[in-house]
């Protein structure tokens, strides 16, 4: 009587180890097996084996379970039938002693040891590894059967068994991300960044771009005296230059080289900005912005210039403009907020709103639904819907939106740069 117990005690242990071992490398953070493994630990090392290897894993873990359960029928099962058939009969006795194994192996031999290697997926996968590995080692002409066998009747079926599609959508990874912060398991800066690098295959470089009216850009034609000014008290890094129109944009001149060819020359009127003025990164302004991210690291330029449909010069977009749309607005030692502030409250419902603060900006900070396939900006979507050309004498023309009132405040060269905002009282 005791011996079929203890059998059927330890074949069930077994088919818990071996549920558990599926589940742990199934949920196991490959980021944590390989921060161990690189610090020198083996078990980490041979867990990290595996799991690069999970059909090895199932492989095991199915034969073992498929052979526990046969020889738990075949001694556990039939030698506790000896002793309660005499009691219950043979078919009471197999009704028994199959709901007893039925109880012990789902919850002793399936959902707590699967929970316990869901809870503590990277220890219970060093714990277990070497033991899989030995297994397989003893069954591996068995896995290697199996394994042709299964790709045989594969083959013959209909279905792609490659699992080569998406298997999250980026929908799902940015629910996880807000789910993630509602429960706390990300800090909400966390979840800013992340639905920031998410918005990069969405956004394209002119949402984001600076328009060519106000990027600053060298004219090679112009005195060298009035270059050295622009370039000594510009607070940039990289300037493009051009030669008798924005659209023929020679290349792109560091500040440093500029500075460094001064000194060494000793006199800034013989430095000939052609001589330092690199390639420029020309990109169409449809481009999204992970695939610009991309170019800049290949090609390492920092500064791209937008080009429209036409080849004409629409803009420049530079890393930085990139990063923010992952970090947020980013302020160095010669930027302040109240300088670069889009927005200006001057009281309870009136406020000053710089032209070229971006429609979908615009929407989230006034409760707005305006919407343009034509322009990105509230400047240009003034000049747009009131349709005018932006000029000195048609500062005060004013346009309706909503439950807000737009009126021109301020141009430059035929942009709207300042919109007055007021709120209409109901």
């Amino acid at each position: 009587m005791l011996t079929p117990i203890i059998l059927l005690i330890v074949f069930t242990l077994l088919n818990g180890f071996f549920s558990g071992s599926e589940m742990a490398f199934i949920t196991a953070n490959k980021d944590k097996l390989e921060k161990e493994a690189e610090s020198g630990s083996k078990k980490a090392q041979l867990a990290l084996k595996l799991y690069n290897n999970q059909d090895r894993v199932l492989a095991v873990v199915q034969v073992a379970i498929t052979l526990i359960g046969t020889l738990n029928s075949s001694f556990a099962t039939s030698g506790l039938s000896q002793f309660i058939s005499p009691y219950l009969g043979a078919q009471g006795a197999a009704i028994v002693i199959s709901l007893i194994v039925t109880v012990l192996t789902l919850i002793f031999g399936e959902l707590l040891p699967k929970s316990i290697g869901q809870a503590i997926p990277e220890k219970y996968s060093k714990a277990s590894a070497r033991i899989l590995n030995l297994i397989y080692t003893i069954f591996k002409p068995v896995v290697w059967f199996l394994t042709v066998t299964l790709n045989f009747f594969q083959s013959l079926l209909p279905i792609d068994f490659s699992n080569e599609d998406e298997k999250l959508t980026f929908s799902n990874i940015r629910e996880i991300v807000i789910r993630g912060g509602e429960e706390g398991a990300l800090e909400s800066d966390e979840v800013g960044m992340m639905q920031g690098v998410l918005k990069l295959n969405r956004k394209n470089v002119r949402e984001v771009m600076v328009p060519r009216n106000q990027a600053l850009m060298i004219d090679i034609n112009k005195e060298r005296e009035v270059n050295h000014e622009i370039i000594v008290n510009s607070t940039f890094s990289r300037l493009p230059v051009y030669q008798d129109d924005k659209d023929n944009i020679l290349g792109v001149v560091l500040v440093k080289d500029y500075l460094r060819a001064s000194v060494l020359v000793g006199d800034y009127t013989q430095v000939d900005l052609k001589d330092l003025a690199h390639d420029p990164l020309n990109v169409p302004e449809t481009l999204l912005l992970d695939d610009l991210f991309s170019q800049i690291q290949q090609t390492s330029n920092h500064i791209a210039v937008v080009k429209d449909e036409y080849g004409q010069t629409v803009g420049l977009v530079t890393l930085e403009d990139i990063i923010e749309e992952i970090v947020g607005e980013i302020y160095d030692e010669y930027d302040t907020v109240e300088e670069d502030a889009l927005v200006q409250k001057l009281d309870e419902s009136s406020w000053l709103v710089n032209g070229i603060m971006n429609i979908n900006d615009f929407n989230e900070y006034f409760g707005t639904i305006v919407t343009s396939n034509e322009v990105d900006t509230i400047g240009g979507y003034f000049t747009y819907k009131s349709e005018i050309i932006p000029s000195e004498d048609k500062i005060g023309t004013s346009l309706e939106i909503e439950m807000l009132m737009l009126e021109l405040m301020q141009v430059n060269e035929a942009t709207v740069t300042q919109l007055k905002v007021t709120r209409i009282k109901e």
